[in-house]
């Protein structure tokens, strides 16, 4: 088994102010074609299929958001034990 963890964003991605670019192989793709996937240079090895770096940020950011919110107590309120030690 390999102690290998997932690259964040910013290992794969360097962003600018209108464009994304791949540290590896530099070749870069402008915000207004963020729904096309990313093209790599051919010799680069993050190439592959289906790579969409503007809405893989996205999600981060998303993520980071619902983060620092707090969890809705009212509509879910915490899970308690039952009281007599048995659960139904």
């Amino acid at each position: 088994m390999t102690d290998s963890k997932r690259p964040l964003w910013t290992d794969i991605w360097k962003l600018s102010s209108d464009m994304v670019n791949c540290k590896e192989c530099h070749a870069g793709q402008h915000q207004a074609h963020r729904e096309l996937a990313f093209v790599h240079r051919p010799t680069c090895s993050s190439e592959g299929p289906g790579q969409y770096p503007y809405i893989e940020l996205l999600e981060v950011l998303k993520m980071v958001h619902y983060a620092d919110l707090p969890l809705p107590t009212e509509t879910h309120p915490a899970w308690l034990p039952p009281k007599d030690g048995c659960a139904d």
